[in-house]
């Protein structure tokens, strides 16, 4: 629900690896609250109405608010996010109906990945926050009530490495690219190494 308005922050050209929301178990008490404001008023229905226009207001304005809580419930919770890419983390904080920040970082600025699990509750059903910590002015990232938070560590951590390794292999200097064709030419014929650079250069 709501997954298109998560998508727009993708921009042209990256992929989608993972949008990871909080768990539902985290939701269990405002939705019972919502609930208990939609349900309670009908256990007192004949009461309620014999006191008259009061008691009818009272009914139907316990029927709303249960209502409007339980779309505002569904609404924060769809909207809380972390929306992985192939490039870079999107952390999207939804405190209410009009209010909502958007943080973001790269893999190249991520420095660590850990997770917490505290308390009986959080390790009886396995779940716990993501924190990313990242270096210089960007802001720390992190999710509360992710179920399986270690899952998630594993899939950041690995596309982190795999960031790491891509710049590490796009940065070779001319000397080193010298120092490889060099290598690649010991033990191969003079016409064997010019058929290795025209394929190349074909390709």
């Amino acid at each position: 629900m709501f997954e298109s308005h998560l998508l727009r922050q993708v921009k042209e050209g990256e992929r989608l690896i993972r949008i990871v929301r909080r768990y539902w178990v985290t939701m269990i008490l405002p939705v019972t609250l919502s609930a208990l404001c939609i349900i309670a008023p009908f256990f007192f229905l004949v009461p309620m109405f014999r006191l008259g226009t009061p008691g009818v207001a009272g009914f139907f304005s316990l029927i709303i608010v249960g209502v409007f809580f339980a779309l505002r419930t569904t609404f924060v919770y769809s909207l809380n996010a972390f929306v992985i890419t192939d490039r870079r983390i999107i952390d999207i904080d939804q405190h209410g109906l009009f209010n909502r920040a958007v943080s973001e970082c790269s893999f190249a600025t991520v420095q660590d990945v850990s997770i917490r699990v505290k308390g009986v509750f959080q390790t009886f059903f396995h779940y716990g926050s993501v924190l990313i910590q990242t270096a210089g002015t960007t802001a720390n990232l992190e999710l509360d009530g992710v179920k399986h938070p270690e899952n998630v560590q594993e899939v950041i951590s690995r596309l982190v490495e795999d960031s790491h390794q891509e710049k590490d292999g796009s940065n070779l200097s001319a000397q080193d690219l010298l120092h490889l064709a060099e290598k690649m030419k010991e033990g191969l014929t003079p016409d064997q190494f010019r058929k290795i650079l025209g394929q190349k250069t074909k390709e």
